[in-house]
């Protein structure tokens, strides 16, 4: 069968692939399932066959839980078609943009579609469950690689008081500072030269940060590093592994993997640093400027990548810069001066 499902009908567009996965998962000799906890949920990955599994957890591992949860808080359902030879039972319109499938979304339902990785993800609020569909692992497009179940964290979280968010997270157990811009504006190289000091991580790319309380949860352990940027981690890190090609320009190292001891699971939340590259200038320093700058900063990095974002993304992060002091982080090309800097305000 290769219908369309009758138009403006969600319940049943994810009944239907909650079928196929079963039948996916059926016909595999091999059933995985992964637990992982951000912040205080539980969630819970069950996969039809192996396929999937490295994929989508290798970013996830420090998050990882070593006995399953009896009642978790968001189920994920993931199947692939080439490895499962489970083929989709429909058609779909593409709808915008973003992918969001209008036709199979409701107030509880909300769909969408990924173009360049031939995936879908349907989240399911009232019953917290969700599906991931890709039709083969290997078409998984580098900007989905890091964080594979980006969208599906995007929504249910924004449900459940917590925002996704482009930046890095670096501090300690008493203070922490979200480094948040657009791409190429040094956050990663920062976070990754701040670990030179006695700090901590909670990820970078994408993280998660809640208002009551003012924290920061860690999602994926990746570290993205600029082509550019290479040359001054090796100077900096000369025994460091990096773990391949991540695509437009950018390489890739598996914090957990390399220093686990520096990764965690959360921070508090502290400030907001707003990353400038000023390499006319010796050292760094720090200009506070106003939430509205602090927005600015971290708006459009964060809402137009997200699939299906609306106002309630740009409202979170409103929120956020008007809770904590926001700061222009002008970096200069002392590197030390750099980590004094951002130690000397945790420690402070």
């Amino acid at each position: 069968m290769n219908s369309r499902l009758e138009v403006d009908n969600p319940s049943v567009f994810f009944t239907t692939l909650f079928d196929c996965y079963e039948k996916a998962r059926r016909s595999s000799p091999e059933k995985p399932q992964s637990y992982f906890r951000v912040g205080a949920s539980q969630i819970e990955l069950s996969f039809a066959g192996t396929e999937l599994v490295e994929s989508i957890t290798r970013s996830l591992r420090h998050l990882a839980s070593d006995a399953p949860f009896s009642s978790p808080d968001l189920r994920v359902y993931l199947f692939d078609s080439v490895s499962t030879k489970t083929e989709m039972p429909l058609n779909w319109d593409i709808e915008n943009f973003h992918g969001r499938m209008v036709h199979y979304s409701n107030a509880d339902i909300h769909s969408f579609y990924h173009l360049e990785s031939d995936a879908l993800m349907v989240i399911n609020s009232k019953t917290n469950e969700a599906i991931y569909w890709i039709r083969d692992i290997r078409n998984l497009h580098v900007h989905e690689r890091c964080l594979p179940l980006r969208t599906i964290f995007h929504w249910w979280f924004r449900l459940h008081g917590k925002q996704l968010v482009h930046a890095a997270a670096v501090g300690s157990k008493q203070k922490g500072i979200l480094i948040a811009g657009h791409a190429g504006a040094g956050k990663s190289t920062t976070a990754l030269l701040a670990l030179k000091r006695n700090l901590l991580c909670a990820g970078d790319d994408f993280v998660l940060f809640g208002i009551e309380p003012l924290r920061v949860y860690s999602l994926s352990q990746i570290i993205k590093i600029d082509d550019g940027s290479v040359h001054i981690v090796n100077e900096e890190f000369p025994n460091i592994r990096f773990g391949g090609d991540g695509g437009y320009d950018k390489q890739w190292i598996y914090l957990n993997e390399q220093w686990p001891q520096k990764l965690v699971g959360e921070l508090p939340l502290n400030a907001v640093f707003i990353p400038k590259l000023r390499l006319d200038q010796e050292n760094s320093c720090l200009e506070e400027i106003p939430p509205f700058q602090g927005l600015m900063g971290i708006a459009p990095s964060t809402v137009i990548p997200l699939a299906g974002a609306h106002q309630n993304d740009l409202r979170n992060v409103a929120d956020l810069t008007r809770q904590v002091p926001n700061y222009l982080l002008r970096i200069g090309r002392n590197r030390e001066r750099l980590c004094d800097l951002i130690e000397g305000y945790v420690r402070r």
